[in-house]
């Protein structure tokens, strides 16, 4: 995170084996001394298992799009894209609201044990995926299997990484979630380049031997060892934050974005090949361009971010997406198509990794976990809306995405409006916080 935020603490959230942060004096040095909260190895080990959960979790994710042009023109042709975009958005849905249910869990010390049970789920429903042939064996084993498996441990590992940071807390979180983008390319061409010589069922094997192996070497960086049964868990909800204008500016801004966020990802291979006549392999590969650049963005944000504090480029980006998606109308052939895919993916990467580093300005310490959890819950309800409605809007037999470009930039630009309230109500803590870490 920026220097902004050097001062705040993250108690009651972290696990039994972090040291607690300091506040910038003394104590923090002391803290210091015994093992870093802003590096150190152990630290950095954690921000490397977690950019290796993300990239299984994330990563496939962002490769839906490839899915579902496979699954339109294959294996559900007789399913709409919005009946087709469940199977994603479920996946998306249990990832993110899963890791709020299982964080009084790992609040009671067993994030060892989330981690075996999320690491077996997730394989088991990439190799159970690869027997699907059925819309209802594919939404089980891809949208609830590999969904709970990711969504298990989603939460916990990111705040492994946020609460072993101060200063560098919007660097490290964002190193985490590059792992996403990274992801995302990998497996979208792994699909791309083995499915026609493989078929539909050893690509994802062998996608899913990728994951197994990432995970092989991400749990032994993750593991912490400890069970603290005396840690209380968190609530799952604080009615009383609903009362605090920040926190619901926050959360409303959030669900719109999201709400349009995932949309391109999902329908960029669709639009390629229904509109401008692209083969599926120029389409699959627009989806490991849009990653790719999202890779870049997530980086140059979080380098920002750090430097300038974390509003002025997550307000910029949020903008920059809403109005990219709205260009994505002029779109008129191949060369037009790359350029959208490369500045959405540029521009929505720091939608995923900076809004967490805005937590701790509109959240206390104490109740810092359960307001990221009530967040995510906003989150996963968007995503798992977002493209199903985006499909309504699409009609294919006269390839017409007009409705679904709209929808995507208008519900991205209301939401990086509200951003704009959001930074006018907490900008004299942000002030206040700036101040105190230059002392």
């Amino acid at each position: 995170m920026p220097d902004t935020l050097k001062s705040e603490k993250l108690e009651g959230f972290c696990d039994s084996g972090d040291e607690t942060l300091g506040e910038g004096d003394g104590r923090a040095k002391e803290v210091g001394d015994r093992g870093p909260s802003d590096g150190g190895t152990r630290a950095w080990l954690k921000v490397l298992g977690s950019f290796l959960v993300f990239f299984n979790i994330w990563g496939f994710v962002l490769t839906f799009g490839v899915f579902e042009s496979f699954y339109q023109k294959n294996l559900l042709r007789a399913h709409s894209p919005s009946e087709i975009a469940w199977i994603g958005t479920v996946q998306v849905f249990c990832l993110t609201f899963v890791g709020v249910l299982t964080g009084p869990v790992y609040d009671l010390g067993y994030h060892d044990l989330l981690l075996y049970v999320s690491s077996f789920m997730f394989v088991f429903g990439v190799m159970t995926l690869s027997l699907s042939t059925t819309f209802y064996q594919i939404l089980l084993s891809q949208g609830v299997c590999i969904g709970i498996g990711s969504g298990i441990l989603y939460v916990p590992s990111l705040t492994l990484v946020v609460t072993s940071f101060t200063a560098k807390r919007a660097l490290a979180t964002t190193l985490c979630t590059a792992g996403s983008s990274v992801g995302g390319i990998v497996y979208a061409l792994v699909f791309r380049h083995l499915l026609e010589p493989l078929g539909f069922a050893w690509t994802v094997r062998s996608m899913g031997f990728i994951a197994l192996g990432v995970t092989v070497i991400a749990v032994p960086l993750l593991r912490t060892g400890k069970i603290d049964k005396g840690k209380p868990p968190r609530p799952l909800a604080e009615v009383g934050a609903f009362r605090e204008l920040p926190f619901v500016v926050y959360n409303v801004g959030g669900f719109l974005k999201f709400l349009g966020y995932l949309i391109p990802f999902v329908y960029i291979p669709i639009y390629a090949q229904a509109h401008l006549d692209c083969s599926t392999s120029q389409a699959f590969d627009l989806l490991a361009y849009a990653n790719a650049a999202s890779l870049v963005g997530r980086l140059l944000a979080a380098w920002a971010a750090y430097k300038v504090g974390v509003m002025l480029p997550w307000t910029v980006c949020a903008f920059a997406s809403g109005i990219v998606c709205l260009g994505w109308l002029a779109v008129r052939n191949l060369g037009g198509m790359i350029a959208f895919v490369v500045l959405y993916g540029f521009f929505s990467g720091a939608l995923i990794g900076l809004p967490n580093a805005v937590l701790p300005y509109i959240s206390p310490p104490r109740v810092l976990g359960t307001r990221m959890g009530m967040t995510f819950g906003f989150v996963a309800v968007a995503l798992l809306i977002g493209s199903p409605i985006a499909g309504l809007l699409v009609d294919l037999r006269q390839g017409d995405f007009v409705r679904l470009q709209v929808f995507s930039g208008s519900v991205l630009l209301g939401g990086a409006s509200l951003q704009i309230l959001l930074w006018w109500l907490i900008r004299d803590k942000i002030a206040a916080t700036t101040a105190a870490d230059k002392k």
